[in-house]
């Protein structure tokens, strides 16, 4: 009797807990899609950058808007204004440099005018590193053709012989 009891109980307990989880996992893959994340005080997600740690700071987004419409002096300031910050540093050099390794004319007129700036020869080379990783792709080395590895190679070498001469110029 008691196991008829628990077997008659049982059964919508089971169908309960099955439609509770499939609804569960449907949500999780949604995520936050169709949410408007701005209403609950986030930035909206194509304002976001996986590789930064915070929000955006106002004078690195200009500088990245500046550069991006061929003006280096922001960055240069920017980069200037971090003085012996080295995260802050650190953080605003990504930016720009992620900029330069799609589009280097503004670089090119920085390192042109000012030839031994320290800080535009560490934006070329960072950005000569993000340029490298673009070629060599995100897969495993051994499925990377030949071709695209020999790219990464090349520009990882680059951006090697600049960090050395430039470091070799700085003692």
């Amino acid at each position: 009797m008691l196991q008829n009891i628990l077997s008659v109980l049982g059964i919508p307990i089971l169908i309960w807990a099955l439609w509770s989880t499939t609804r569960l996992v449907r949500a999780n893959r949604r995520g936050t899609a169709g949410i408007d994340v701005a209403a609950y005080g986030l930035l909206p997600r194509a304002e976001l950058d996986p590789a930064r740690g915070g929000p955006p700071v106002p004078e690195a987004t200009e500088a990245v808007r500046a550069a991006r419409e061929g003006d280096w002096r922001p960055g240069e300031a920017l980069l200037a204004a971090a003085g012996q910050e080295w995260d802050l540093r650190w953080d605003r050099l990504s930016a720009l440099a992620s900029v330069a390794s799609h589009d280097e004319r503004w670089l090119s007129a920085w390192r042109a005018e000012r030839p031994k700036d320290p800080d535009a020869a560490a934006v070329y080379a960072q950005a000569l590193l993000y340029r490298a990783w673009d070629a060599r792709g995100g897969g495993w080395a051994k499925d990377v053709i030949a071709e695209r590895m020999d790219d990464f190679r090349q520009l990882l070498t680059a951006a090697r012989a600049l960090a050395v001469l430039r470091a070799g110029k700085r003692s």
